[in-house]
This record gives C-alpha cells, structure tokens and sequence, in this order.
C-alpha cells in the first residue's frame, strides 16, 4: 500500500507538471529509473531466467514433435542479440553518466572491447539448443563490419554460434527480409528478442496503440512462439513516443513522455 501511495504521488505530480506544460530541465535522465532497475533488482534477473526457462521447455516440446518424414527443412530458432543474448548495461551507464547521447563511434569501441557478458539464462537455453542440434540464427540491427567482434564476444562467453548465422543490418532495420531467408531451408520453432520488431514486421514503424492492438491480436504466440525479454531501458517502445523522431531534444522527448502518461 506504502508503494502505491508514493506511485499516486508521483504520477500526480508528473501529471501537475503537464497541466502547465512545464517539463522539467533538471539533469536527470529520462531512463535513469529504467537503468537502476535493470542494475540491480532480482526482479529483472527473475524475469530473464522466467523467459529463458519457458525458452527452453517450448523448446524441448516442440523438437519432440517434429517428424523429420513430413519436412526437409532443419529446426531452428531466431534471436536478436543485444538485450536478448548480451548484456550492454555498462555500455548505456557509460554514457548516461557523461551526458552524452548515443553515438556509433562509442558504441563500435563498446563492441570491439568483445566483452560484453550475457543475460542471465540465456547461455545455458542456447547450449541447449544446439545439443538438440537446433540451428540457431541472429538476427540482429548491429552493422555488418560488427559481425567479427560478435564472433568472438559470443564465443568466448561460449554460446554457440557460426559466423554465417549471424544476420546483421546492411541496409534497412527491418528484419523481414532476414527471417524470410532464414525460412527457406529452417523451420523456425521459436523466436526471442526484446522488442517486438524482433519477431514480426507487423509491428516495424506502428504507434504506441497499434503496438499494443497488434500485440492484443496475436497474444496467443507470446510464450508459445515469442518469447519476450524485458527492456524497459530503450527499444522501439520509446521511439513509437517519439513518433520515430530521432532528431528531437531531450526536453522533446521528456515531454512526450510526460503526455504518455495521460494518453
């Protein structure tokens, strides 16, 4: 009860502050919240655990059922890699704590450090999917000349991985087109990612409502075939806010937050 009494306050006062379109211009970045609770709840590492648990029991039914008479096509599986399979925390702190934006030359050094660790859960689903001889893929928006550094990041963490299986952006974010090639030799059995982009072009480029109708209409594929990692620090969850806009200020997008709460 304590909590939700301070939650009301909060979003009272949030809501006061929106009532006379002013935003705040204190230092505080808008994910900072966000960034505590990936850094150090249990709640997160649960829900990771939750994902890759319930990854793995889909898995080993779904490899079960399969008669090798009634297709040619090998079983595979499709993850994205960032928030799903590796864990850039320290990277998002980085430059949290210097103020500074996202920019593709820390983010190529981040990658080129080859050490990011894994998510909690997701080394032991993937070692176990290869066991079942299951091909996995990922599909990932890193950029192609990332796919090296990738390489050897995974295979250190010894997580199964073949470099011709790691399906980067070369031109568009969409990730259609790769899953498509994916599917023409592999039957896809189950998909993970952090962002539903990661698992159909339905949901490429929609608003905050048609997400969540979209979501809505195909709910019975979430922890069937869709398996969701949490990602409350960035994804296109934020940018549907944003309308797509990544050209806009801080105190923009502080403010369309801020209106996201009484939509």
């Amino acid at each position: 009860m304590k909590n939700l009494m301070v939650l009301f306050l909060i979003l009272s006062t949030l809501v006061a502050v929106l009532a006379t379109e002013q935003v705040s211009t204190t230092s505080t970045h808008p994910g900072t919240m966000s960034a505590v609770w990936h850094r150090t709840s249990g709640e997160y590492v649960a829900l990771c655990h939750q994902a890759y648990n319930l990854a793995t029991t889909v898995l080993a039914e779904k490899v079960k059922k399969i008669n090798p008479k009634n297709s040619n096509k090998r079983p595979a599986i499709v993850l994205d890699i960032d928030e799903t399979v590796l864990d850039n925390f320290n990277y998002i702190i980085e430059f949290m704590a210097s103020g500074q934006k996202f920019s593709v030359s820390s983010w190529k050094k981040w990658v080129a450090k080859r050490s990011t660790p894994a998510l909690a859960g997701a080394k032991d689903f993937l070692q176990f999917a290869d066991k079942l001889n299951v091909e996995i893929f990922y599909i990932s928006n890193r950029a192609d000349d990332e796919v090296n550094d990738t390489f050897e990041n995974l295979r250190s963490l010894s997580i199964p991985v073949k470099k011709e299986n790691l399906l980067f952006k070369s031109n568009s974010s969409s990730k259609d087109s790769r899953r498509i090639q994916v599917e023409k030799n592999h039957e896809i059995l189950l998909f993970v990612g952090d962002n539903l982009i990661d698992f159909s072009s339905k949901f490429d480029l929609q608003s905050v409502k048609q997400r969540v109708n979209i979501v809505n209409e195909i709910r019975a594929e979430f922890g069937a075939k869709f398996i969701i990692i949490p990602n409350s620090m960035y994804g296109d969850w934020e940018s549907a806010i944003y309308k797509y806009d990544s050209k806009l200020s801080t105190k923009e997008k502080e403010h369309l937050l801020l209106r996201a709460l009484t939509n």
